[in-house]
C-alpha cells in the first residue's frame, strides 16, 4: 500500500498571479487528496471514488496499450529476462491496487479519460516561477474545443501529489510568472514518454520534434539510439525500444504484414539454397507454404539478433511513435506511414 496523501488546500487564482507560490503543499495527510480524486471529481456519474479512477486508468491504458506502452516503464532489466510488456502490466497492476504514485503516464490517461486537456503545472524551486505542460488527449476522441484542468504538481520523496486549482477563464495560460513550455507544439512527439515529472525542470529540454530532422554528429548509432536520444533523452533506452519494435511486429494482428516486408532481406536470415528451393518448388500450394515458412524464420530470426534494420522496421517505428519517418542515406530518400496501429491520431512532428 502507498502511504498517505498530503492534504492540498483549496487554490484560488486572484489578481496576484504568483500567490500560488506561498501554498503548503506538506500540511496534514489525507489519502484522498490525489489525481484519482480528480479524475473522480469530473466524472462523478461515471466513476464515484479514487478506487474507481484507479482501475478506470488502468483499464484506458490497457485499452490504449499502442500509445501508452510507449512510456518508460516504472522498472525494466532486461538482464533479469524483463520485457516491456511484462513491465507494462506491471505497473498498471500497481496502478491499480494502492502501491503506485501516479507518474506522467497518468496524467495524459487523465487527460484521455475526461476528454479535457490538462496543464500540469510545478513551481521552480527558489523561485516564483511555474513551469508547465499542456497535456491534450491522445488518441483524440472528441472534436471541438477542450476544457482545460489546471494542476499544480509538488513532488516530496516518496512520490508526486496533485492539487487542482480554479483558473479564471480571461488569464492566459501562459501569462506571467507561468511558462507552458510546449506552447504551440501541443501536437508534436516530444519527450514525455520518459515517463518523468522532471520534464518540468528548468534544465530539461522537452524537444519538439517538429523540424523534421534529429541530428548527431556521432557514429555507429542504430536507429533506436537515435529515438531513445529524440524521444527518451537517454540513448541507453534503445534497448527498450527494440523490445517493444520487436513486440510490435510480433503481434498476431500485423505479423504477417511484417513478415511479407522483410522478404527483400530475407537472404541476411535464411540460406540462399532454401530461399531457391521454395521458389523453385512446382506445386503452387507447397511453393507458397515454403514462402511462408521462410519469411516467418527470417523474422523470427531477425527481431532476435537485429543484423540488419529494413523496410518493416521503418514502418513499425512509424506505427508506434504515430509519426511520418524520414530515412534518408543521401541518394535516397523513403518516407514512412503508420499502416499498423489502432490509433487513428498521428503527431505533427516527422522524424
Amino acid at each position: 500500500m502507498a502511504g498517505p496523501n498530503p492534504i492540498l488546500p483549496t487554490v484560488s487564482w486572484t489578481e496576484e498571479a504568483n500567490a500560488i507560490a506561498e501554498v503548503d503543499f506538506s500540511l496534514k495527510y489525507n489519502e484522498f487528496s490525489d489525481l484519482f480524486k480528480i479524475i473522480s471529481n469530473h466524472k462523478r456519474n461515471e466513476i464515484q471514488t479514487r478506487t474507481n479512477a484507479r482501475k478506470e486508468i488502468s483499464k484506458y491504458e490497457r485499452e490504449e496499450r499502442d500509445y501508452f506502452q510507449l512510456f518508460k516503464p516504472s522498472q525494466y532489466d532486461v538482464s533479469t529476462g524483463d520485457s516491456a510488456l511484462t513491465a507494462f502490466d506491471r505497473d498498471l497492476k500497481k496502478v491499480m491496487d494502492f502501491s503506485f504514485f501516479p507518474t506522467l503516464r497518468e496524467v495524459y490517461a487523465a487527460a484521455g479519460i475526461l476528454q479535457k486537456a490538462i496543464c500540469l503545472m510545478t513551481l521552480q524551486k527558489g523561485t516564483t516561477v511555474f513551469r508547465g505542460i499542456y497535456i491534450q488527449p491522445f488518441p483524440e476522441k472528441d472534436d471541438g474545443d477542450l476544457n482545460i484542468i489546471v494542476i499544480v504538481l509538488k513532488m516530496v520523496e516518496d512520490g508526486a501529489y496533485f492539487q487542482e486549482v480554479n483558473w479564471p477563464e480571461d488569464r492566459p495560460l501562459d501569462s506571467s510568472p507561468f511558462i507552458i513550455i510546449n506552447k504551440g507544439h501541443e501536437k508534436c512527439l516530444d519527450r514525455r514518454f520518459c515517463n518523468s515529472f522532471d520534464v518540468l525542470k528548468e534544465d530539461f529540454n522537452f524537444n519538439f520534434l517538429c523540424s523534421g530532422t534529429h541530428t548527431t554528429d556521432e557514429e555507429g548509432l542504430t536507429i533506436f539510439d537515435v529515438l531513445g536520444d529524440a524521444c527518451y533523452a537517454d540513448k541507453a533506452a534503445n534497448v527498450f525500444i527494440r523490445d517493444i519494435v520487436g513486440l510490435h511486429q510480433s503481434n498476431l494482428c500485423f505479423k504477417e504484414v511484417y513478415s511479407r516486408l522483410i522478404e527483400k532481406k530475407m537472404n541476411v536470415y535464411i540460406n540462399e539454397r532454401e530461399i531457391q528451393r521454395a521458389n523453385d518448388e512446382k506445386n503452387p500450394k507447397r511453393r507458397g507454404k515454403l514462402q511462408e515458412q521462410n519469411r516467418t524464420n527470417a523474422q523470427k530470426k531477425h527481431l532476435k539478433e537485429w543484423k540488419m534494420f529494413g523496410e518493416g522496421d521503418s514502418f513499425a517505428v512509424a506505427s508506434l511513435y504515430h509519426i511520418e519517418l524520414y530515412v534518408s542515406d543521401g541518394s535516397r530518400h523513403d518516407i514512412f506511414h503508420p499502416i499498423c496501429t489502432s490509433v487513428d491520431t498521428v503527431f505533427k512532428s516527422s522524424l
